[in-house]
């Protein structure tokens, strides 16, 4: 499954906002601004095939050893429009953002 790339959604409550998944890196974008952008660094990944699609457990540190590691779980459904949804709020429906959009 291919997950990396920025995702957005029409969300109202989310309009402005971003999750940018990398190879080894995953970044939330809180607000419009660039310095909105919090990046921390992929630790590991598990994936589980689910009714809905694929499950993504990614945990992710920030570089300081006195912090936990966070968790984001989120449901991947491939086909010409690839989804993502938040495993918490699968109610949301996140976009690969595309010029168009």
């Amino acid at each position: 499954a291919e997950v990396r790339g920025t995702w957005v959604t029409d969300a109202a409550r989310y309009r402005g906002r971003a999750l940018v998944i990398g190879e080894r890196s995953i970044s939330f974008q809180a607000g419009a601004a660039y310095d909105d952008m919090s990046s921390h660094i992929i630790r590991r990944v598990a994936r589980q095939r689910v009714p809905d699609g694929m499950l993504f457990d990614v945990e992710y540190v920030d570089g300081s050893v006195y912090d936990p590691p966070g968790v984001i779980q989120f449901i991947y459904r491939d086909g010409p429009t690839p989804e993502l949804m938040l495993a918490h709020q699968t109610q949301i429906v996140w976009h690969l953002e595309t010029a168009g959009r």
